[in-house]
């Protein structure tokens, strides 16, 4: 993929501002909805932790992003009975294939991600096993079934690379201070992993600018005052490798950059160093991982 500078528009400076300032109106959206997030029940709200979740729809293409929270509702959607999970089913033929209006919890605390069946008509079931009363351990890979609607979690950020360490993270996390205002790029089409990111770096010391499309990255590294990037690889309309093209055919100095990926693989690894990758972190990311990868910007 090329790009003509010509293509990039430099000529309205307020234009470029305007779009900067939407993308971290839209980013600061993301995070004070995850900060909000509080639990329905009378229990003291515990720390957030930064969990970053997908869910893959087995036997389709359909990728539900899971948002941030401590606790979160699965089921179906019904106005009726004023009945609204965290996370709506319905889109995925749920209800004929016997997913209840409050199905599941998820619950995220520490390290550990737990599934609880809420006493659904058909059950919850993960890797094939039926989930009792006692919440059950999830693990990045597991298939978890809603009566009869079958998904695959994958993690994208955990707390800690160690998932048998118990790690609180609360809004106060003790982050050391390793930059010094360098200006970090952050490249993803996940507004939530750039929040998590972002939130990470900024505490280590890091000036942070997020961009979830490929123009408005490309806008940015052409202003000449970006220090490092942290880019996703596999965006949803576009290659992560032709930002790091462009970063090496169009910059004097060379930024440094890290590139994230789910399940890299020795080909992908050897295709994004050759193209001139610093680090490539293969996902889920965790905050041990995202700090070493800051420790390449310094």
């Amino acid at each position: 993929m090329s790009h003509d500078k010509n293509e990039i528009n430099h000529s309205n400076d307020d234009k470029g501002t305007r779009r900067l300032e939407g993308l971290i109106e839209d980013l600061d959206l993301a995070q004070r909805k995850a900060l909000e997030h509080k639990d329905k029940t009378d229990e003291p709200l515990e720390p957030l932790v930064p969990w970053v979740i997908e869910l893959r729809v087995i036997g389709t293409p359909n990728i539900i992003r899971v948002p941030l929270g401590k606790r979160l509702m699965l089921g179906r959607d019904d106005v009726k009975k004023d009945i609204y999970p965290d996370i709506d089913l319905s889109s995925y033929n749920a209800q004929s294939l016997g997913v209840s209006r409050k199905h599941a919890r998820l619950k995220m605390q520490d390290n550990r991600l737990t599934i609880e069946d809420l006493n659904s008509a058909n059950g919850t079931y993960v890797n094939g096993r039926r989930v009792d009363i006692i919440p059950t351990r999830i693990r990045d890979g597991d298939q978890i079934r809603f009566g009869n609607l079958a998904l695959q979690v994958h993690f994208v950020i955990q707390p800690h690379s160690d998932e048998d360490t118990l790690h609180g993270f609360e809004e106060n996390l003790d982050i050391p201070r390793i930059g010094s205002g360098q200006r970090l790029l952050v490249v993803d089409d996940n507004k939530e992993v750039c929040a998590v990111v972002r939130m990470i770096a900024t505490k280590a010391g890091f000036q942070v600018f997020v961009s979830h499309t490929m123009q408005d990255a490309l806008s940015l590294i052409d202003t000449g005052n970006i220090d490092g990037i942290f880019v996703e690889l596999m965006l949803e309309e576009n290659n992560g490798l032709d930002v790091v093209d462009y970063v090496r055919q169009h910059t004097s100095n060379r930024i440094p950059i890290v590139a994230t990926t789910s399940g890299a693989g020795g080909y992908r690894e050897g295709q994004a160093l050759a193209k001139g990758v610093d680090i490539l972190i293969e996902k889920p990311l965790s905050v041990d991982s995202i700090m070493e990868a800051l420790g390449r910007f310094n």
